[in-house]
C-alpha cells in the first residue's frame, strides 16, 4: 500500500501546519499554498498527523494499492 496525499488548495490557507509537522512532505509554494512531495520523507504516521493539524482541513490522506 502507498499513500495519496491530497491537498485542496481552495481551502489552504497557508497555516504551515502541515510544514511545521511534516517538512519533508509538505512545503508552501510561491502562492503560500500547501504541496505535497511525491516521495514523502515521514512515515504515515506523522504525515496523518500534519494533515489531521490543518486548521482548514484541506488535506486528505488516503491508502492506495501499489503500483
Amino acid at each position: 500500500m502507498t499513500l495519496e496525499i491530497q491537498v485542496d488548495r481552495d481551502s489552504c490557507r497557508g497555516a504551515r501546519a502541515c510544514v511545521r509537522r511534516a517538512p519533508g512532505t509538505f512545503s508552501l509554494d510561491g502562492h503560500g499554498k500547501s504541496t505535497a512531495a511525491a516521495e514523502p520523507l515521514e512515515d504515515e504516521g506523522t504525515i496523518r498527523a500534519a494533515a489531521t493539524a490543518c486548521p482548514f482541513f484541506a488535506i486528505s490522506v488516503r491508502e492506495t494499492a501499489a503500483r
